[in-house]
């Protein structure tokens, strides 16, 4: 495609973000963050950074471990970009792993409803975000709210994962220690 169309062509550069995706999914990161990189760059050049095709190649991008991800542009993004969307989630685990749940909370909150806006009530990563902020409210002994939504994020990832994704199973494993902390082992159990 490249030869047909060259570098630059918006085709050319969303099939370098498919070869992205692919790379991801077979956890080859190095190789996936070049092909995304390549991908996002060439498409905000090309059709700039608020296209949906270029939006889209961002979020697959952003959805690489946060290792694996690298902003080296200084402009600021929207509130509703895919980059400031996915730091609101990254620093609601931040927070979290320090220690911080209250303003894990506020981050946690925020990203899932941008997730939800921006991605759809049964996108993995709204499930992810709700699953991130179950967990946050278990450590905030809210514990109604957190079962309630681990349920909702497993009904939907029921409906939208496969058994095996490791998302589906991380949900899980939050209603388990959401179940059992509140000593109803025998339904965990289940």
């Amino acid at each position: 495609m490249e030869k047909t169309l060259g570098p630059k062509h918006s085709r050319t550069l969303a099939a370098a973000n498919n070869l992205a995706f692919i790379y991801q999914k077979q956890e080859r990161f190095a190789l996936s963050k070049e092909f995304h990189e390549r991908a996002v760059q060439g498409l905000v050049d090309v059709l700039g950074h608020n296209d949906p095709m270029t939006l889209t190649a961002w979020w697959c991008y952003m959805s690489m471990p946060p290792e694996w991800r690298q902003i080296d542009e200084p402009r600021a993004f929207d509130a509703d970009h895919p980059v400031s969307i996915t730091a609101l989630g990254d620093q609601a685990s931040r927070l979290y792993d320090q220690g911080r749940y209250s303003e894990a909370e506020t981050h946690a909150r925020m990203a899932a409803a941008q997730y939800e806006r921006f991605k759809g009530p049964t996108s993995a990563a709204y499930i992810c975000a709700l699953n991130r902020l179950a967990l946050i409210l278990k450590n905030l002994y809210k514990i109604d709210e957190a079962e309630g939504l681990c349920r909702l994020a497993l009904s939907v990832a029921q409906e939208t994962l496969q058994k095996d994704d490791n998302s589906y199973l991380l949900i899980w494993n939050t209603l388990v220690m959401i179940l059992s902390e509140q000593g109803r082992t025998k339904e965990a159990k289940e």
